[in-house]
């Protein structure tokens, strides 16, 4: 008898459940999801069915607990409407046990928002990059066509473009002008194109026009690349004089469309391997690489400085071997690099027995990456493995670089040079290297290891420390709220359940507006929770308010199913 009771409770629950689940997800889809995606993402009517199958997932975990306790309090209203519960009575069945229905929905509703948040979540994050991959041209071709322009903003600078007119061009024309087409690839013609460059200050530092455009868009590596080709412009920068372009390339310009992975995008367990390693969150990577970068420069002076107080020459050689030497009557740091005083380079000369050696007043030695600086910060490159140094060779008022060549008639009194830089960049010394690789990121972000650096290095290395602490936080914060969420739901569709058999009949709906009063203040508490736990000096009031306001929740239904509720 009692598996048929908790059958019928739990088909009309489904059933209840179900109805409203579809129409708020429809709801909030329409009315809410898709609204914000055509006002703030520049899409059209024809991207609404891409954006769908992104937002329906969503919508449905956001519905779902209002539509649990809808169910509940509207089924078990309905029960004790019916007299249901006074039958049950008078059979001598313990009216509590009809109640296993709400609980396992509440279940159901408690196990599906922790596993979306584990496995739906990321994927959406997923396919949301790969839609603005594939579609990039079409949004700024939306964008432009509804707002004017294109904005981009990166490394505190902002960029603007418009253009009197924007299409696709034809395939054969772009084949005609030998350009690539296929997968990956798609391109924008534009009508005088007019280029703005502001500083974060949003001050004017460069602008161009140019009477035609075409802007190239490869999608085939990360991060995508931009290219523009500009036929009649002309280049203006506010501290210099203009250019005229006839034909100019510009670019390839690495355009980073990935969405930065927050804490409420990530599964639980990236969550708990970043609080635990947290050299390993994405947002701590640039800071790390940069703090990587300055250590290894560092040391690099260190050496140099301490060969040189030992009468030494510095020692760098290339990949093919060759070793350049370097003299120096002092030394001291600059800004990214060494600078040397009265300074005489030696570097070997082909099919010579003499040396072909320099002098120069100024020499700095500039430890670099291979790459460019802001795309090693970019990449997940080693710094050890990236690292060369760059020799530059500069004049005083007084005293010109000298050029001792072997094969010169004037090789003992030297030639004048105006400052320049070595042709080739040098390898940092391997020692230098293995010290480098001994300083591992558990190491650096042990609080406890004390390591020999120099003043500048330590207070870098406590900023770092103290970013990697924050973060830690979040994570546990993270954490703490993704589980209280979930949890919630067990307490709180409960309760409605209760309400609803308290409150039957006509008062259905007033069980279900008080059923959403301790819905709303868990969430609430689960919100202040988690932006406390992100304090230092009020995170452990985190789990007191998240675990003590669903404790709270909790013992009232157990109140309420008591003393409102006869068994």
């Amino acid at each position: 008898m009692m598996y048929t009771l908790h059958s019928y409770v739990l088909r009309e629950l489904l059933k209840t459940f179900a109805l409203t689940l579809v129409a708020l997800t429809a709801v909030l889809t329409m009315g809410g999801g898709l609204y914000n995606v055509l006002r703030y993402e520049g899409a059209s009517a024809g991207d609404v069915l891409g954006f769908l199958p992104m937002l329906i997932p969503i919508m449905v975990a956001l519905a779902m607990p209002v539509a649990a306790i809808f169910a509940t309090t509207m089924v078990y209203g309905r029960l004790a409407a019916d007299n249901e519960f006074t039958a049950c009575r008078a059979a001598g069945i313990n009216v509590h046990k009809l109640f296993l229905g709400a609980l396992l929905v509440s279940v159901f509703v408690a196990v599906f928002t922790l596993l979306f948040g584990d496995l739906v979540v990321p994927d959406v994050t997923r396919r949301l990059n790969q839609y603005v991959r594939a579609n990039l041209r079409d949004l700024a071709l939306q964008r432009m066509e509804t707002k004017g322009y294109v904005r981009y903003q990166r490394g505190g600078s902002t960029y603007l473009l418009t253009a009197e007119n924007m299409r696709v061009p034809s395939e054969r024309g772009l084949q005609e002008q030998n350009l690539p087409t296929g997968e990956g690839f798609s391109y924008l013609l534009m009508d005088s194109p007019f280029f703005v460059m502001l500083d974060k200050d949003e001050r004017l530092q460069r602008y161009a026009c140019a009477k035609h455009g075409l802007c190239q868009f490869d999608g085939r590596q990360s991060p995508l690349q931009v290219t523009l080709f500009v036929n009649g412009g002309r280049d203006f920068d506010v501290h210099a004089s203009s250019a005229y372009l006839e034909s100019q390339q510009i670019g390839p310009i690495s355009v980073p469309l990935e969405f930065p992975r927050r804490p409420g995008m990530l599964d639980l367990a990236t969550l708990m391997r970043w609080r635990d390693r947290p050299w390993e969150i994405e947002r701590l990577q640039p800071k790390i690489r940069s703090f990587q970068l300055n250590l290894a420069r560092s040391q690099f002076a260190d050496d140099c400085i301490a060969r040189l107080a030992q009468g030494q020459p510095i020692e760098l050689d290339n990949e093919r071997g060759d070793v350049c030497r370097i003299y120096a009557a002092r030394a001291e740091v600059e800004d990214k690099g060494l600078l040397l005083y009265d300074a005489r380079v030696e570097q070997p000369a082909a099919d010579a027995a003499a040396l072909l050696y320099y002098q120069a007043p100024l020499v700095r030695l500039r430890a670099r990456t291979a790459a460019s600086e802001e795309l090693f910060l970019q990449s997940a490159s080693r710094v050890d493995t990236a690292l060369v140094v760059r020799v530059e060779l500069d004049r005083t008022a007084e005293q010109p670089v000298v050029e001792h060549n072997p094969r010169a008639s004037d090789y003992a009194h030297g030639r004048e040079k105006p400052p320049f830089a070595l042709s080739e960049d040098y390898r940092v010394p391997a020692h230098i290297l293995t010290r480098l690789q001994s300083y591992t990121e558990e190491v650096v972000f042990d609080p406890q290891a004390e390591l020999p650096f120099n003043p500048e290095l330590t207070v870098a290395r406590q900023r770092l420390l103290a970013d990697a602490s924050a973060q830690q936080r979040k994570m546990s914060a993270n954490i703490q709220s993704r589980l209280g969420i979930a949890c919630s739901a067990l307490v709180t569709v409960l309760m409605a359940a209760a309400l609803g058999a308290i409150f039957r009949g006509s008062q259905a709906l007033a069980a279900f507006g008080l059923a959403c009063i301790p819905f709303g203040a868990a969430a609430l508490a689960i919100v202040m929770a988690r932006s406390l736990g992100e304090r230092p000096d009020l995170e452990f009031l985190s789990p007191l308010i998240t675990w003590g306001g669903l404790g709270l929740i909790g013992a009232a239904d157990v109140v309420i199913l008591r003393l409102g509720v006869r068994r």
